[in-house]
């Protein structure tokens, strides 16, 4: 017969034999789960170099691009078919921006002083419609841009054809580093609105053709288009009002265009700010008649 000693001895050893099976499992766990920490830490690790890699890899091929637009714009002539070429194959919308924004400085120098020649001005024609084909995209899949917003950016750009009544007012060959202007009439004004656009149009076309500066800088293709009553309220645009909407920057033509047009007409035109982002465009709206 086992003793009351017997069985706490018994009773003991289980417990410490249970504990000690309760902490090798607990070590167990600890190393996988240790182990799993140390796989996860390694893939983290390996993603972040992977990351850093491909970033230099693109830095240093803009700094390649770089190094040839440069050299590119130091010859003369032809120099800018290369040079757009080169931006043309950057991914990277804003510093395409900035380098389309350089090269069109030195083009219009060049234009100025007529050297800029008929490859060269073709090539900036293609860079330029390439960059607004990227930023109207860019608006349109926004997920955080408002539904006028992308609206209104679906009619007031360079590339759209919507109501586009005449293509093309200029008289005169399309000057390729100008500011392409459409000028709105609106349906809710009539033939009282379409008669105001057409007499500013032909007037803009005018100055275009005579490739006069006007507020800094040169006009190029000047179009009238039709503004449906649906499409102003979806894009929350002017339906009731003589208008020139001008991005930030663009201030100085905006109020040059207010001025041509309200002394062509006895009309008053005011500047508003636009969220186009569309470069080298401005629009008018001839909806105040």
């Amino acid at each position: 017969m086992a003793t009351n000693g017997g069985a706490e001895q018994l009773y003991a050893g289980r417990t410490i034999a249970t504990f000690a099976a309760v902490f090798s499992l607990a070590a167990t766990i600890l190393s996988g789960i240790s182990a799993w920490s140390s796989d996860r830490a390694k893939e983290q690790a390996e993603r972040t170099q992977l990351a850093l890699d491909e970033s230099k890899a693109v830095k240093d091929y803009q700094l390649r691009v770089f190094e040839m637009i440069d050299k590119s714009l130091s010859g003369e002539q032809g120099s800018l078919v290369l040079a757009s070429a080169y931006i043309s194959s950057l991914d990277d919308q804003k510093i395409q921006d900035a380098l389309l924004q350089a090269i069109r400085v030195v083009a219009e120098a060049r234009q100025r002083s007529n050297k800029l020649t008929p490859e060269e001005a073709e090539a900036l024609q293609l860079l330029k419609a390439d960059t607004r084909a990227a930023q109207v995209a860019q608006i349109e899949a926004a997920q955080n841009a408002p539904t006028a917003t992308q609206a209104a950016a679906a009619v007031v750009n360079p590339l759209s054809e919507n109501g586009v009544d005449s293509s093309k007012v200029n008289q005169s060959d399309i000057n390729p580093i100008g500011w392409d202007i459409d000028v709105f009439w609106c349906t809710a004004g009539g033939d009282a609105s379409k008669s105001l656009a057409s007499n500013v149009a032909k007037e803009l076309a005018a100055r275009a053709d005579s490739r006069v500066a006007l507020g800094g800088a040169y006009l190029g293709r000047i179009r009238i288009r039709q503004l449906t009553d649906a499409a102003a309220d979806q894009g929350k645009l002017p339906k009731q009002a003589n208008a020139i909407l001008a991005d930030v920057g663009e201030e100085s033509l905006g109020d040059a265009l207010a001025a041509v047009a309200g002394a062509k007409t006895g009309k008053v035109f005011a500047r508003q700010p636009s969220g186009s982002r569309s470069q080298w465009y401005l629009s008018v709206f001839a909806c105040g008649a």
